[in-house]
């Protein structure tokens, strides 16, 4: 399901409610947030363990600026409420990856994770969760460093991976 938070108070409420949710900061001058905005859509119903979200700077300024957002479209992924990645720019194919990895952990099924527990091998959606949290960071982590390196390559001003903010 796609949710459309209009504040900063509904959108904590929506981190709070749901354990992993993904979110599209976006502006409606932006052509890359245009551009993915259908596939972005259809993710939602692809996905549903997991909560999406879109958020528009200019309408809703404090939000984006309390998660530091400069570059649309920007997604962040969140787990129990807390940011462990972020895709600054219209990346679909990284995007897809993550949510590939994360589908796992956020529709494991409960039954087995209890059947586990009742046998004394512990909580196994939480060894799943925890170790998703693990693979997003170093994936990210490995992403940023190749983005690095193309920037070296290419030169830091011929990237356009994102629209800036004040910029056409």
């Amino acid at each position: 399901m796609l949710h459309h938070p209009a504040n900063l108070s509904e959108f904590s409420s929506l981190l709070s409610q749901h354990n992993f949710v993904l979110v599209d900061f976006f502006a409606t001058w932006c052509g890359p947030c245009k551009a993915v905005a259908p596939e972005f859509e259809a993710l939602s119903n692809q996905y549903p363990g997991i909560a999406f979200a879109k958020v528009d700077v200019d309408a809703n300024q404090e939000t984006a600026q309390t998660y530091q957002v400069s570059a649309m479209p920007t997604f962040v992924f969140f787990n129990a409420g807390a940011e462990i990645g972020r895709i600054k720019g219209a990346n679909m194919v990284h995007l897809k990856t993550i949510l590939a990895a994360a589908v796992s952990a956020a529709t494991a099924d409960p039954s087995e994770a209890a059947a586990s527990s009742a046998s004394g091998q512990g909580n196994q959606r939480t060894c799943h969760s925890s170790a998703l949290v693990v693979y997003i960071y170093f994936y990210f982590l490995f992403a940023h460093f190749l983005l690095q390196l193309s920037d070296v390559h290419l030169g830091s001003g011929q990237t356009n991976r994102a629209c800036f903010k004040g910029r056409d």
